[in-house]
């Protein structure tokens, strides 16, 4: 959830996209023109940079540092400049070092916005060209009043707008390049974008982090990534190679995890080793792919009731089960950050994958802001996928950076991953007429980012609700010390599956786990603040106006009725509410105003909920802690289920048949049931369980579970 925020803080470097679209061209850059003028001079941009903290090094008339190379501290340091922090030099290894290095006066610029608003401002020029609304003069005047700067909003046709942001919604004329192959404005904000994030190669993406994800996936798909895998380490380690071997470690093709001999086209289809509790994206990317999933079991929490991170030792074991079954790996993805802020051990994972050869794929969808936070938050800043050696990893810049709704990034580092193929991928995935402010907010998000700052009063809002949420009798935070995890090994018979009815069973691989912390967890985002409120049994009237003090059960819900009554009391719009938790986002528009807006309707939760009779304690939510994931057993593979026919039948009759839902229960949040995969006896009473204790199933048809879509298999 997000809202138009009115004002930001004087301390933050740059405004922010997503508060605004008006404001999203106008606002962005120094010394810009205000009509056709050429782009705006980058000397002046670097000067105003130096202009605000003085260690930041001058640059030449080209936009160049005249000096070589410039620590973390310069950044750390600007960040740190409103609040009077101190920073130090930590050793992280992180895009913020590249940004430094490859100069903050090529960061500050901004050529794609540049060339949409002189293109924009260009109000002489008659377009004959798509869009409708040609510039904003068409717009509909209900929309024009949500749009325009000092509307009415009251959609009664009446308003005249002075300015309309949409004389920015442009298309792909003269100066403004070609997303599906840019060349010129567009490529040079992309590879500013990569320089910013520590990247070979970025991608603008227009239809969220869902199409990077499809487009990594296909990238990876095919033998022909295998044998390009292969060939690039013959080059490079030819001494490790023989002509009996299918890989470096001398096992033979049909052994080969990572796929690098040429498979014939009669073998299996690859296989994706891909966390259980992956986006939704995922299925449909191995859908378009072709690729079979070997799942990867996450640590469950049997308080939170959530699923936190999958471990090295979990992909070590998958890769190796996939060696011995002969199967080549395509990939393996995992989620980190996941939605309630534990990240994995990315580093470790990478580790285990560049032994294999096996391109690392990282969902950081949360976690696009890891490279920019000041060194001295609290906890300690995360370290990016990409500088723990992920291959390929797909950011939602939107969520938690400055860019507008649906905009997002995908980043390669290395060369186990193609460019071209990726490039075709998304060529294929992608509108053909991109969103132009969309990218445009991209590329001032960036600009944003790596100017530093931008996240300088956001880490200290969520200092501010933490401190507060350590004076609480029953809300807690989800952090190192409340964190736990459970056993979650499962077993099978196959790497895989077939696309044959009942011949095979896909594996699900897990890891001991640990009763009272959660090994998964390598670190805490510190901009998501997840607050339990398990131990909350009642929760107080939601009356707007303050005027009752009483209080309501809420067995078995407590995080849904905490979040309706944060809302409905206090204005504070939670992310995401679950049985358990309630998640709160922050990003470079939250301030110290928002965090004490927070931390008077928390305390006030709080101290009223304690207030409860003493009977009610206990707890809000009794149900049994997650179990341990079930092995499925896939019937089809996801490209088949798709496409298969389906049928509704009663909840006793499904069982052994295929299920043609996605059906994933809450807690934990981790799928049951994929389309393709057998329901089984033990499935149907994981469901089944769920609701009775209060919990919630996505995905189902009949939200009963009285009756299941179903395929039909030959």
């Amino acid at each position: 959830m997000s809202s138009l925020r009115s004002s930001c803080s004087a301390n933050t470097a740059a405004l922010s996209a997503q508060r605004a679209v008006a404001t999203v061209l106008p606002a962005v850059g120094v010394g810009a023109s205000n009509g056709a003028a050429s782009g705006r001079s980058r000397q002046g941009s670097a000067a105003s940079l130096g202009a605000l903290h003085p260690r930041f090094t001058a640059s030449d008339t080209h936009g160049r540092p005249k000096s070589g190379r410039r620590d973390w501290q310069s950044l750390a340091c600007a960040a740190a400049w409103s609040s009077g922090g101190v920073a130090s030099a930590p050793d992280r290894g992180d895009a913020a070092s590249v940004v430094l290095n490859g100069g903050l006066s090529e960061q500050n610029s901004t050529p794609l916005l540049d060339a949409i608003r002189q293109r924009g401002d260009s109000v002489q020029e008659a377009p004959f060209h798509v869009p409708g609304h040609k510039r904003g003069g068409g717009t509909p005047p209900h929309f024009a009043s949500l749009m325009t700067a000092g509307g009415s909003g009251n959609g009664d046709g009446g308003l005249t707008p002075a300015f309309s942001p949409l004389q920015y919604d442009l298309t792909e004329i003269a100066g403004l390049d070609y997303l599906s192959s840019p060349s010129g404005v567009i490529a040079e904000a992309q590879q500013l974008a990569a320089q910013a994030f520590g990247a070979d190669r970025t991608w603008f993406l227009v239809n969220g982090c869902s199409a990077g994800i499809h487009a990594a996936v296909m990238a990876v798909a095919g033998p022909g990534a295998g044998r390009a895998r292969r060939r690039r380490q013959q080059v490079q380690h030819p001494q490790d190679m023989d002509n009996t071997s299918g890989s470096a470690d001398g096992q033979t093709t049909t052994s080969d995890a990572g796929g690098q001999g040429a498979e014939p086209a009669s073998e299996k289809p690859g296989v994706l080793l891909v966390a259980r509790n992956c986006h939704l994206s995922v299925f449909s990317a191995l859908v378009l792919s072709g690729l079979e999933p070997v799942w990867l079991a996450p640590e469950l929490d049997p308080r939170a009731g959530v699923a936190h991170c999958v471990t090295p030792g979990t992909v070590a074991a998958a890769l190796a089960g996939a060696a011995a079954a002969g199967r080549r790996v395509a990939g393996v993805m995992v989620v980190s950050p996941t939605y309630f802020g534990a990240v994995a051990d990315v580093r470790g994972i990478a580790q285990v994958c560049a032994g294999y050869d096996v391109p690392l794929l990282v969902d950081e969808a949360h976690g696009g802001h890891f490279a920019f936070l000041p060194p001295a938050s609290l906890p300690p800043p995360p370290p990016s996928a990409l500088s723990c050696g992920a291959d390929m990893v797909m950011q939602s810049t939107h969520k938690v950076l400055g860019a507008m709704t649906q905009a997002a990034m995908l980043h390669l580092r290395g060369e186990r991953v193609s460019a071209a193929r990726t490039s075709r991928a998304l060529q294929t995935l992608q509108s053909s007429s991109p969103s132009y402010l969309l990218m445009a907010s991209l590329d001032a998000a960036r600009q944003q980012a790596a100017a530093g700052g931008a996240f300088a009063e956001p880490c200290a809002a969520a200092q501010v609700i933490r401190e507060a949420v350590s004076r609480c009798s029953l809300v807690q935070l989800l952090d190192n010390q409340t964190a736990q995890g459970a056993s979650n090994s499962g077993s099978s018979t196959e790497v895989g599956g077939s696309s044959h009815a009942g011949t095979s069973s896909s594996t699900l691989h897990g890891h001991p786990g640990s009763s009272c912390n959660a090994e998964s967890i390598a670190f805490f985002d510190p901009l998501r603040l997840t607050l339990l409120v398990d131990r909350i049994a009642a929760v107080p009237a939601a009356a707007a106006d303050g005027s009752s003090n009483s209080v309501r059960r809420c067995s078995g819900s407590s995080g849904f009725a905490v979040s309706e009554w944060l809302e409905a009391r206090h204005g504070v719009v939670p992310e995401l509410a679950t049985a358990k938790t309630v998640v709160l986002a922050l990003g470079p528009g939250s301030t110290l105003a928002h965090a004490r807006q927070a931390v008077a309707a928390i305390l006030e939760l709080d101290r009223l909920a304690a207030a409860a009779p003493q009977d009610w304690a206990g707890g809000g939510v009794q149900a049994e802690p997650p179990h341990a994931p079930l092995a499925p057993d896939m019937v089809l593979s996801p490209r088949d289920a798709y496409f298969a026919e389906t049928e509704s039948v009663p909840a006793a009759e499904a069982v052994g048949r295929a299920s043609a839902e996605l059906l994933c229960p809450y807690p934990p949040g981790v799928p049951v049931l994929f389309p393709g995969e057998r329901i089984t006896p033990a499935a149907l009473a994981a469901l089944q369980a769920t609701l009775a204790a209060g919990g919630t199933v996505t995905g189902a048809s009949d939200s009963s579970l009285m009756r299941f879509e179903v395929l039909v298999v030959d």
